[in-house]
């Protein structure tokens, strides 16, 4: 699954750096995220198509708001057959920018740093929806976890390259073909060694509780 990820704007691409620093020069809200820890219920940029189909970058909460429960990840295998995420797997997709995810291994429970083998940043596979008050949420899709990381999690985010990011925020373009496209590239370390932009930020008080699961 994905219940914790880091962002620091600086390990993003040129595009989505320039994106990411529009949203910041338009005013980044008291209780939004531009760079850190983000947790279920935090408010962070993802990027998808405003109303005239152009890519911008949006701060929306993490996890869909269902009563009063956070569902912060959803099954890449059957989103387009639930109801909570059927109309968003067609026509409401986004990016979220991430530089790595963090997870918890199954035995000992150390949180271990999940980043990709070359570059700095990850392109996770989203989902969004307006909610009732007006704000908008988002939901990463997960898959079944790359074969050396199936020993910390059986599930791990799906993670597009830079080469389907645009195709993926596109509602004409088949999501299924799009996930075949999922990249296992990455590498794995404690959050104690010596790998930088580790936070130990507290989740907000202010949201809902998160769902302790993957739907």
């Amino acid at each position: 699954m994905c219940g914790r990820y880091y962002l620091k704007s600086e390990d993003m691409n040129a595009i989505i750096g320039t994106l990411l620093r529009t949203l910041e020069r338009k005013g980044v809200p008291s209780h939004a995220k531009l760079n850190g820890e983000i947790y279920p219920g935090d408010t962070a940029p993802v990027l998808c198509h405003n109303r005239a189909h152009e890519t911008r970058a949006f701060f929306m909460d993490w996890g869909f708001d269902v009563n009063q429960k956070r569902i912060f990840n959803a099954r890449s295998e059957t989103a387009k057959e639930k109801t909570m995420f059927r109309e968003s797997m067609h026509q409401h997709r986004c990016i979220v920018p991430a530089s790595c995810y963090f997870e918890w291994e199954q035995t000992t429970h150390q949180k271990m740093n999940i980043r990709p083998t070359s570059g700095h940043s990850l392109f996770l596979a989203g989902l969004y929806r307006p909610e009732k008050d007006g704000r908008y949420s988002y939901t990463v899709l997960t898959r079944a976890a790359a074969p050396h990381l199936e020993s910390i999690h059986p599930r791990m985010p799906v993670i597009l390259p830079a080469d389907c990011i645009m195709e993926w925020m596109a509602p004409r373009f088949n999501p299924d073909l799009i996930l075949r496209h999922a990249l296992d590239a990455l590498t794995f370390s404690p959050v104690d060694s010596p790998f930088p932009l580790i936070s130990t930020a507290s989740p907000s008080k202010a949201s809902p509780s998160p769902a302790p699961r993957d739907t």
